[in-house]
């Protein structure tokens, strides 16, 4: 038998980046505080750094998120943080820009490591840059 039920849906981008752009800003979106600036600490604070055992590359994670090493794949930020999702999605934040960003793509990859987010992600912290972020 067949199954006709639609494929879950997923948190539009907006919402991801409005969320990653609240935590940047300490945990207050709009001018409405959403957590507490020290919970938002605590989910960015290493808990564990080494080498992923299912990829052998380099791992960082915080209570609620990845965290930066030197694969950047959030991007060149040393703060950097947020989640690499399949198929090379990347939604995150790097606090020291008051950057949130989130990119989910139409075309799923196996490749890896896939081009796209690492490009993305390099033409954004050049705008930053170029801001004075």
């Amino acid at each position: 038998m067949i199954s006709r039920r639609r494929p879950a849906r997923r948190a539009p981008r907006r919402p991801r980046t409005s969320f990653y752009a609240c935590l940047v800003a300490g945990g207050e979106l709009d001018g409405v505080r959403v957590l507490a600036a020290a919970t938002v600490d605590r989910g960015r604070r290493l808990l564990r750094r080494g080498t992923s055992p299912r990829w052998g590359t380099p791992m960082a994670y915080g209570t609620g998120f990845e965290l930066h090493t030197e694969l950047e794949v959030f991007g060149p930020r040393g703060d950097a943080f947020g989640h690499a999702g399949a198929g090379g999605s990347r939604h995150g934040g790097w606090p020291s820009g008051q950057v949130g960003f989130s990119y989910a793509m139409n075309e799923a990859r196996v490749d890896l490591p896939d081009p796209r987010p690492r490009a993305l992600l390099a033409a954004l912290h050049s705008a930053t840059e170029h801001l004075g972020r």
